[in-house]
């Protein structure tokens, strides 16, 4: 495969097919990640592409490692060989979401439960402690397997709820108008914090994998390829990855050095669990 030197700058002002087709990785992965929104629709384009050019050219993306560190990084090369990957397009890549799980997870901003999603919150938990085998008593009217409090903080005298009876109709009133809520207002909108937020470390090797891992579900040609018998070689996506994020130092860990190991507990660990940030770099 050919050999090249990392651009040094890229063109913003016109169309470069060379350049352009170095981003074809990058490209498919921010379609899925950070894909242009307008009016609540998604829409088939990216500003990602602009922002990673603007940034890579600034020198904004805090990389301690460089592209001569990654051809000399022996397991990484020959994994993406043997898999088929363009080891060029593949090193902007890994700059790109190297970046980008910096900017949601280190610099982002951290998003809320839109006030609708919190009263749907309320009303499940109302729903789900409510003892439906026994009915409604006649004299004590609801009952609950557990107790819940309704607390209302403010001012010197904190509203405390503890009767049943009026829990339920709170978040009966609560269902009946989730109705009248629409799409778009600002009841149903999440809430961004004007302070950043730093996520663990272990969510932005997280997001970093899972983006990668992406890349490998959407080009199933990458999937079939076995390294031959006897080579000592391993053309696993997860060791290729846990390689990568010892490489990038996203993790100085020893676990992710030669073994997936550590990768298989970390993406368990999230596998439920949503990083709910606005990325502060691709906005």
């Amino acid at each position: 495969m050919e050999d090249i030197k990392p651009i040094d700058k890229f063109t913003l002002d016109k169309y470069v097919k060379e350049e352009d087709d170095l981003l074809e990785y990058v490209k498919q992965v921010a379609m899925e990640f950070c894909p242009d929104v307008y009016e609540g629709t998604y829409i088939l384009e990216t500003q990602a592409l602009d922002i990673f050019k603007n940034r890579y050219n600034r020198k904004f993306i805090e990389n301690k490692f460089s592209y001569a560190d990654y051809k000399k990084e022996d397991s990484i090369q020959k994994a993406l060989q043997g898999i088929g990957l363009d080891i060029n397009k593949f090193w902007y890549l890994v700059l790109f979401v190297f970046d980008y799980s910096n900017g949601s997870c280190l610099e982002g901003m951290k998003l809320y439960d839109s006030p609708k999603e919190e009263l749907e919150k309320f009303i499940n938990i109302v729903a789900n402690t409510c003892k439906e085998d026994k009915g409604v008593n006649k004299i004590s009217g609801i009952s609950f397997n557990k107790s819940l409090t309704l607390t209302l903080k403010g001012g010197k005298h904190p509203l405390v709820i503890t009767n049943p009876n009026t829990i339920f109709y709170i978040a009966c009133l609560l269902e009946d108008g989730l109705e009248n809520i629409e799409q778009d207002s600002r009841m149903s909108r999440e809430i961004v914090s004007l302070y950043k937020t730093k996520e663990l470390y272990t969510a932005r090797i997280y997001l970093f994998a899972k983006m990668i891992l992406y890349f490998f579900e959407t080009n199933p040609e990458f999937n079939n390829q076995r390294a031959p018998k006897g080579s000592g070689m391993n053309f696993s996506k997860l060791l290729l990855i846990s390689n990568l994020i010892y490489f990038t130092q996203l993790s100085k860990t020893d676990g992710y050095l030669g073994d997936d190991d550590t990768l298989k507990k970390l993406i368990k660990q999230y596998k439920n669990k949503e990083i709910r940030t606005i990325n502060n770099f691709y906005l």
